[in-house]
């Protein structure tokens, strides 16, 4: 006889205290930001938008440091810009395109450390 364990994500990632982990997500999300994310090469290792391949993008890399820019912003509006991109721009989605997306929510936690 088996039985299936129904676990809500959503409750469960609710209740993850960010004191105990959040450390370990921004970190992971750093090296997912400057790694295999490739997010750096736009942004900037600073996350002010003058990547290395920011010149000549029209329109700019967004400057994730922007307070304005992250007050507007949700998680999860910044999380279907990963999975989608952004039409018109050269932000190709991410998520399920190279990013899983526990990846995805690292670099968000990431991105949220930035804000100045």
């Amino acid at each position: 006889m088996s039985s299936v364990i129904s676990i809500d994500r959503e409750r469960l990632i609710g209740a993850i205290d960010p004191k105990l982990f959040g450390g370990f997500l921004e970190h992971m999300g750093r090296a997912i930001y400057e790694g295999k994310g490739t997010c750096y090469l736009c942004h900037g290792e600073d996350g002010e938008g003058y990547g290395p391949e920011a010149a000549g993008l029209d329109p700019p890399p967004t400057n994730l440091t922007d307070a304005t820019f992250q007050a507007a912003r949700t998680d999860g509006e910044l999380m279907w810009v990963l999975r989608h991109g952004i039409a018109n721009t050269n932000m190709p989605a991410f998520v399920g395109k190279g990013l899983t997306e526990e990846e995805g929510w690292a670099v968000i936690h990431y991105i949220r450390s930035l804000k100045r």
